[in-house]
């Protein structure tokens, strides 16, 4: 099924706030793209498909062998299960897949949502969040994305409140920050920063104490001017420029014709313009004063010193050259990705080409209490060890054997073999140091 807007994500929100149990960031954003594709008002759940090369991309990954990484991202989350809670029904375990399929051959993956979520994506008419994904997918903090899908939730209301204890409880990271002074550090000036850089929303929180520890934190959610495109505005970007303007003092008709006349970026920038001009004192009524600037489509800028100016300019050029180092340590990480994964290929083939009768024959039992795999390799009761579908299984067969831990092996191996001190950082890596030396 085809959708108004390829990039809107609908959750219920009870599945918002649901207890995710160690889903990873990779995994998380697998999981957004595909609830983009869905089409909310479908009557179940169909095969969906994504492309190696766009999970990829989506997901933020360097990593040059798409397959092998989807294939990691994927196995555990086909027993993952999380906790959906509800005061009236109480808790529910729930899996998030009922199948994940790699075509032979084919350079994508298939996937159908468990059943059991159908309620929580499907033809929601209440008590639902909805956001652009191109929000979550360039966060590289799995809490940012966490928090910001908390915040959306309440963005109307504008402020939400938590006990740290239920906070640390959702994010699943009650043991890994006990102290909240590593909590505040770690996650929610993280996550502040995060969304502030690349969300249409951000936040302000208080620290509400009993005696001398911090009990609750109370978010102060704002909307900010992001522009997801310039274009006419789809409905369901509607409904978020509308509120905002019916916020302003404008009447809901009249935001109604404005959200669908004029583009989002014109209408952001007036509404910025008239709060600052209101909030300096130099507005009285704030709804006639926007009225004014977007019936006259007045082109508004707010008002720049040269030391402002001079402070942009050297920000930006601040901000290319640490883009430009960063693009550097990128194709070095991805470099030093490809020729490890060539490293892991190779000791793949080592052991395939010199596996002992011992090895056939355990592949041969394992292959034979593996109904999926089974009728692939053995025919007859016989398995061809020269034809190519079993030297496929074969080479997997030999390489879940191998156990390797991908990020620690990764870190070992670039040190030994090159010479680079890597630290891992989100899903990727910074280069720390080189031959002892500072890099």
């Amino acid at each position: 099924m085809t959708k108004s807007n390829p990039h809107l994500v609908v959750k219920s929100n009870r599945l918002i706030n649901a207890k995710l149990n160690g889903l990873t960031l990779s995994q998380i954003k697998l999981i957004e793209v595909l609830i983009a594709q869905l089409d909310k008002s479908q009557d179940g759940f169909h095969r969906q498909r994504v492309y190696l090369r766009d999970f990829a991309e989506s997901v933020g990954t360097k990593n040059k062998n798409e397959y092998q990484r989807a294939r990691f991202i994927t196995k555990s989350m086909m027993k993952h299960v999380i906790e959906i809670y509800d005061d009236k029904e109480g808790l529910t375990q729930v899996n998030l897949f009922y199948k994940i399929h790699y075509p032979k051959d084919k350079p994508y993956i298939e996937a159908i949502f468990h059943p059991d979520l159908l309620p929580f994506l499907l033809q929601l008419k209440e008590q639902f969040t909805s956001y652009d994904i191109r929000n979550t997918l360039p966060l590289s903090s799995l809490y940012a994305i966490r928090i910001y899908q908390f915040l959306k939730q309440y963005l109307p209301i504008g402020e939400r409140r938590f006990s740290v204890d239920e906070l640390k409880e959702i994010l699943g990271v009650e043991q890994k920050y006990k102290q909240y002074y590593d909590f505040k550090k770690n996650v929610l000036l993280i996550a502040q920063k995060e969304l502030n850089e690349h969300c249409d929303l951000t936040f302000q929180f208080k620290e509400i104490k009993k005696g001398r520890r911090v009990e609750f934190v109370k978010f102060i959610i704002k909307p900010k001017n992001k522009f997801v495109n310039a274009s006419r505005l789809s409905s369901e970007e509607v409904v978020t420029i509308v509120d905002e303007l019916i916020a302003m003092g404008i009447a809901k008709k009249q935001a109604s014709e404005y959200a669908s006349t004029f583009d989002e970026q014109f209408l952001r920038e007036a509404i910025t313009y008239a709060k600052e001009r209101y909030e300096k004192g130099h507005v009285k009524n704030l709804g006639a004063y926007l009225n004014t600037l977007i019936e006259n489509e007045v082109k508004v800028e707010a008002p720049w010193s040269k030391e402002q100016e001079q402070e942009a300019n050297d920000k930006k050029k601040q901000e290319a050259a640490l883009k430009k180092q960063k693009l550097m340590e990128e194709k070095l990480i991805a470099t030093l990705e490809q020729e490890y994964q060539e490293f892991i290929e190779s000791q793949i083939k080592q052991l395939v080409d010199n596996a002992s009768n011992r090895d056939w024959e355990d592949f041969y039992n394992y292959v034979s209490k593996n109904p999926m795999i089974k009728g692939r390799v053995i025919k007859e009761g016989k398995m061809d060890r020269e034809d190519d579908n079993t030297i496929f299984w074969f080479r997997i067969f030999i390489s879940d054997r191998l156990q390797h831990n991908d990020e620690k092996d990764f870190i070992k191996w670039a040190m030994s073999k090159k010479g680079y001190q890597l630290r891992k950082e989100g899903e990727s890596y910074k280069v720390v140091a080189r031959q002892n030396q500072l890099f």
